[in-house]
């Protein structure tokens, strides 16, 4: 038996409707003198007041929530321990930055510097700045984990807002007209497909749902419980005051268009219309060179991009990556170099009650120091109003 919370969660989403049929027939029944008409009319508002307005635990059908939830970061320590440390500390950091990185910046993937790390954090405010710093944004796995590291670690104020959530994996692949997936295969630095050419938009190729590879009901009902518990819950985006914004590197659309997936069944399950949903959401898209490059042209790609996801939120942004942010970005997201994980890879087959309860970030200890290098670099940077490398003298003078 549902108790009085869970009823009027049920009726919330209507409670306008309500509230508006109630005061048209209150006053009907006042105009026609009409005690049972004017009577019922306020009972029906009243009852749409209650639905929006009675104080009680934010709730959802089967899996409670706080819209105020926030997960455990491991870079508030980071930053408490940068706050706590003096020049000569903050200048060896930047130091070990610039003196491991390559003469000819390209040869070796794995170090970065203090020039590098600018141009994540230029990128940064780039990526942010179209959006309300009351909204909150949630980057997709770890491609744009890194960036939103950057965009906290540039401006403090925002760190609460800008917030993780892990997921990986897709069961939407690019498809042609017949239906037949594009699979890719990856020789040396080659990146070859089977099948079709990707090369060919314009001829009907599309995204579509291959369902023998998607989650089970207990997967997703464990997910759920997961994503709830780091705040991100259907409810908590439709009745946020500003739009929540949905932040990933998109390089065909799978992943994303599977963790909408996720979303918008899940607010069908608690009674939530696709349309409300998507009214109180914003899509960050990032793209670059190496994928637009998979298709005819830049626009093809887009507008590949723009058919999928347009229907799907209330507004649909498109952040290009230069091929040197990209090139930093891919510094911090090698997929063979584990050890620059910020974000734990959590791939649908890998949801159950245990992992679904664990964090969302991984357990890395490279994290803090490339963390505190952000910080030391981004503070010289200010000091000199200038992206270079060798600013470590700046903490000693």
């Amino acid at each position: 038996m549902m108790n009085c919370n869970a009823i009027l969660s049920r009726i919330t989403p209507a409670s306008g409707a309500l509230v508006a049929v109630g005061g048209v027939l209150g006053v009907c029944g006042l105009v026609k003198s009409s005690a049972v008409l004017a009577i019922g009319g306020i009972a029906l508002a009243a009852i749409g007041l209650l639905a929006r307005y009675w104080p009680r635990t934010e709730q959802s059908v089967g899996i409670p929530f706080s819209s105020s939830a926030l997960e455990p970061s491991p870079l508030n320590a980071f930053e408490t321990e940068y706050a706590a440390m003096d020049n000569s500390k903050k200048a060896a950091a930047v130091d070990a930055c610039d003196d491991t990185f390559p003469a000819d910046g390209y040869s070796n993937r794995d170090p970065l510097n203090s020039d590098w790390i600018g141009i994540l954090f230029d990128f940064a405010q780039k990526l942010l700045a179209p959006h309300s710093p009351k909204s909150t944004i949630f980057a997709i796995g770890q491609t744009p984990a890194w960036i939103l590291a950057a965009g906290r670690a540039a401006d403090p104020s925002r760190k609460d807002k800008l917030r993780h959530l892990a997921f990986s994996g897709s069961w939407w692949g690019i498809a042609d007209a017949t239906g037949k997936e594009y699979t890719v295969s990856f020789e040396g630095s080659s990146t070859k497909t089977t099948g079709n050419s990707w090369k060919n938009y314009e001829a009907g190729q599309t995204l579509r749902k291959f369902s023998d590879r998607a989650p089970t009901g207990p997967q997703l009902a464990a997910y759920r419980k997961y994503l709830a518990r780091i705040g991100f819950h259907p409810r908590a985006i439709v009745q946020a005051e500003h739009p929540t914004v949905i932040v990933d590197y998109v390089q065909r659309g799978g992943g994303l268009r599977s963790f909408l997936d996720v979303l918008f069944d899940w607010a069908q399950d608690e009674g939530f219309s696709k349309d409300q949903l998507k009214a109180k959401m914003h899509l960050q898209l990032i793209y670059g060179n190496t994928d637009a490059g998979r298709f005819s042209s830049q626009d093809a790609f887009v507008c590949f991009l723009t058919e999928i996801f347009s229907p799907l939120s209330a507004k649909l942004e498109f952040t290009f990556i230069e091929p040197i942010e990209e090139l930093t970005l891919l510094r911090l997201t090698n997929k063979s170099d584990e050890k620059r994980r910020l974000i734990k890879r959590f791939t649908w087959n890998a949801w159950n009650e245990e992992t679904c309860s664990e964090s969302s970030y991984a357990n890395n200890p490279a994290i803090r120091t490339i963390y505190l290098q952000f910080l030391a670099c981004h503070e010289a940077i200010k000091i000199v109003g200038v992206r270079t490398v060798g600013l470590a003298g700046v903490f000693s003078s």
